[in-house]
């Protein structure tokens, strides 16, 4: 990404109150520092450190570098909340195997699974939705596109509006996902921060000032720093996301029950 060649963002739009842009080059990799990567992986195109500064001072990262992605927002749909709702229907995506393979093996039946491999053996026989439907079945799929993701919804009877409405809905709460804004001279409309998706990069790696990056490299050139209050916030999600404790669910039914009773 050649900065001079590429127009800032607008005066006043978001971009201003989430990123910093240094007037000069900074002197060190810092957390909330965001670097744009020559990579054709959505997820490792802009990533923004998490490392904490502490360590990075300490040299306690072994040159090793963590970042978060920030993502268009199809790609965020396509790699992360596309999967995570097929998988909360995994009984109807086996239903909908069961007839569209005409078997009648029943879908509790470890059997079924079988089933479904060898069809996926003879894919060209099979409509590609139904394939995608099939590796998502197995556990074996990461990312399912844009036009398959609404032809399997259509195949269930899903209403496609009451999906999209949801994603928007967890794009704004979700605790691994922290919407932010499009950096300053990007190409890309990047402006999601997908927490749960990191990866690492060797510091020598990360070229903070534009005359040390090497353009068609794997180095990284510095674009712009998260803002205080943003960078502390992404922060906060990334260690919650990760010492979140799990505990079984609780009913909370007695609550509304007992508030009616105080009413009658």
């Amino acid at each position: 990404m050649n900065k001079s060649k590429q127009p800032p963002a607008s005066e006043g739009s978001d971009s201003d109150l989430v990123w910093e842009t240094l007037r000069e080059p900074a002197q060190k990799v810092s957390q909330g520092d965001l670097f744009y990567f020559e990579d054709e992986q959505p997820h490792c195109r802009y990533g923004i450190v998490v490392t904490a500064d502490c360590d990075l001072a300490n040299r306690k990262h072994s040159r090793l570098v963590s970042l978060v992605p920030l993502l268009e927002l199809d790609d965020l749909l396509v790699n992360c909340l596309y999967i995570d709702h097929l998988e909360k229907l995994s009984e109807t995506i086996a239903l909908l195997l069961r007839k569209e393979l005409a078997s009648d093996v029943s879908i509790n039946d470890p059997a079924f699974k079988a089933t479904v491999e060898a069809a996926l053996n003879e894919a060209s026989e099979i409509p590609a939705e139904i394939a995608v439907a099939a590796e998502i079945f197995l556990e074996r799929s990461d990312q399912i596109d844009n036009h398959t993701f609404q032809a399997l919804l259509d195949r269930m009877n899903i209403p496609k509006s009451n999906v999209y409405k949801r994603f928007e809905q967890q794009i704004k709460s979700r605790g691994d996902i922290v919407p932010l804004a499009r950096p300053p001279y990007s190409p890309h409309d990047a402006r999601i921060a997908w927490l749960r998706r990191v990866f690492q990069v060797p510091i020598g790696k990360l070229m903070l000032r534009t005359s040390q990056y090497v353009p068609g490299s794997t180095q990284g050139q510095h674009v712009a720093r998260l803002a205080s209050p943003f960078r502390y916030r992404l922060t906060q999600q990334f260690s919650q996301v990760f010492s979140d404790i799990g505990t079984p669910n609780v009913s909370t039914e007695w609550i509304g029950t007992n508030l009616m009773e105080l009413v009658k």
